[in-house]
């Protein structure tokens, strides 16, 4: 019988996707408005100012240190996104320089079966990030962006089909069915 690991002191694919998701369209804004818009207009970006980002994160279940976000954090943070749209949009490539950009100094300690960080505070929670983001290659033909293009929501499609097209977390099939409901009914088309 195969001995599990068990990863301790870190975070799971869940945490790795509030991060992931930092950045999103003007209709994506839980767990709470975002007031800051990104330099073309088009996508709100959460890592913008430190303590909003700490509180957006914290907002989608990661646990934040209590030590202050510094540029260099933010800025990993930042690469984190990156690698996890990367491989969202199917590049694989830009996900492996990021992972490995990342990976860069990021130590582990192995204490009989559990595998954790090194590092205490913002050092850490980025060290482990980087397991679930290792993970999540596996699971690359599932990591989709929501097909709104308000929204832009990253996701992991749990469906049997592999076919779901809009993220849950933000309600946007329901949204968008009815916008087309009152736009066919608008311009008079009816269901057959």
């Amino acid at each position: 019988m195969a001995t599990r690991l068990r990863v301790s002191g870190s975070v799971d694919r869940s945490a790795l996707l509030a991060v992931a998701n930092t950045r999103h369209g003007h209709e994506a804004r839980r767990p709470f408005p975002a007031p800051i818009t990104c330099a073309d207009g088009s996508e709100r970006d959460r890592l913008l100012d430190p303590e909003g980002a700490k509180a957006f994160l914290a907002a989608c279940g990661l646990a934040v240190p209590d030590a202050p976000l510094d540029d260099a954090h933010v800025e990993a943070l930042r690469q984190v996104r990156a690698a996890v749209r990367a491989l969202a949009s199917g590049d694989a490539d830009a996900y492996r320089d990021g992972l490995a950009a990342l990976s860069t100094g990021a130590t582990f300690r192995l204490r009989g079966r559990e595998l954790r960080p090194e590092a205490p505070g913002w050092d850490g929670v980025i060290a482990a990030l980087l397991i679930p983001l290792t993970e999540l290659y596996a699971q690359r033909e599932r990591l989709k962006r929501c097909e709104n293009p308000a929204c832009g929501w990253v996701f992991v499609d749990e469906t049997r089909g592999r076919n779901q097209v809009w993220c849950a977390d933000q309600g946007c099939g329901p949204r968008l069915r009815v916008r087309e409901f009152r736009r066919r009914r608008r311009i008079g088309i009816t269901a057959a």
